[in-house]
């Protein structure tokens, strides 16, 4: 059985680099855009183990960020450390979350009822119906009834 290459010399065959100044993108394994290798443990992130080969260890539950938002990027010049919160910050402050208007009721691409049936269910739980009664009606559960009847969702109608 062939010796395995070590760890450094692993790394740093999947980097591909221009320039100091530039990405140093990983091309090994990949997932959600993060590269990855084993590192006799198990697997370790490639920007985590760049900046523990450039620049030492990470204190515990501490993240390491990318300047250059790229998540494939092992260059030690583009990270930094920081905290789930800074992580969370950065991202907000670059505009990585975008948050799209929520849609309510029928404007859902789920929703299984409409305004009308909504004030149906709703007037027919006061008259006293079970719940399992009503969603049987309208071909739904007992727990999407419960939801309408306690005003937890649908809101928006009175």
């Amino acid at each position: 059985m062939a010796k395995r290459k070590p760890i450094t010399e692993r790394f740093f065959s999947r980097i591909k680099r221009t320039s100091f100044s530039s990405c140093w993108i990983w091309i090994g394994c990949r997932t959600g855009g993060y590269g990855h290798m084993r590192n006799g443990h198990g697997l370790i992130l490639a920007h985590r183990f760049s900046w523990e080969f450039h620049r030492g260890a990470i204190p515990e539950g501490i993240h390491v960020l990318h300047r250059c938002d790229v998540p494939s990027c092992v260059n030690p010049d583009h990270l930094f450390l920081g905290s789930h919160a800074d992580n969370m910050r950065d991202a907000a402050d670059k505009g990585v979350f975008k948050r799209r208007p929520r849609r309510l009721g029928e404007k859902s691409s789920n929703h299984k009822l409409d305004e009308a049936d909504i004030v149906e269910i709703r007037k027919l739980r006061k008259r006293g119906l079970y719940y399992y009664t009503i969603a049987a009606k309208f071909g739904v559960t007992k727990g999407l009834i419960h939801l309408i009847c306690s005003r937890k969702i649908w809101t928006h109608i009175p």
